[in-house]
């Protein structure tokens, strides 16, 4: 007996896919910021858009080149002024709009540089007393501390 089987994926509105739903960006001034927006979705996306906020409300990307290509949608965008906070990014597929935008904070680059670096002065001192607490070899593999820095990455 041949049986056929399908393979039925649940239908839903598009949503931000793992991992990308809050990221921080590094924004030089009067330079173009170049974004990369990921979705999931069944059925596919019909469409994507962008907003910004700033210190005077939301306001619609305009002025930005988009291209979007299935579940992924990528913004280079001029901001027109140093007062952008975050942008989000929204899609819709036949079944409705995106609930929560994936979003996006916009720090000066030099911050983020800033924020990276304490982020590793923190690693630095977190493995060796992982080591003592865990009785760990002297080395942890890099895979290990990659993973450990992840885990403290919040926007």
């Amino acid at each position: 007996m041949i049986s056929s089987h399908k393979e039925e994926r649940e239908h839903n509105t598009p949503r931000c896919k793992k991992g990308h739903e809050e990221i921080r960006v590094g924004l030089v001034s009067n330079e173009e910021l170049r974004i990369q927006c990921q979705v999931d979705a069944v059925p596919e996306v019909t469409r994507f858009f962008w907003t910004y906020n700033t210190t005077r409300g939301v306001l619609r990307v305009q002025g930005g080149r988009v291209k979007n290509k299935g579940g992924i949608s990528t913004l280079q965008f001029r901001p027109p002024d140093d007062e952008i906070r975050s942008l989000s990014c929204w899609a819709a597929n036949d079944l409705g709009r995106q609930e929560t935008p994936c979003l996006f904070y916009v720090v000066p680059a030099d911050t983020l540089e800033l924020m990276a670096g304490q982020e590793i002065e923190i690693l630095k001192q977190l493995i060796p007393m992982l080591h003592k607490r865990y009785q760990l070899s002297n080395s942890l593999p890099e895979n290990h501390q990659a993973r450990i820095l992840l885990l403290h990455q919040k926007p």
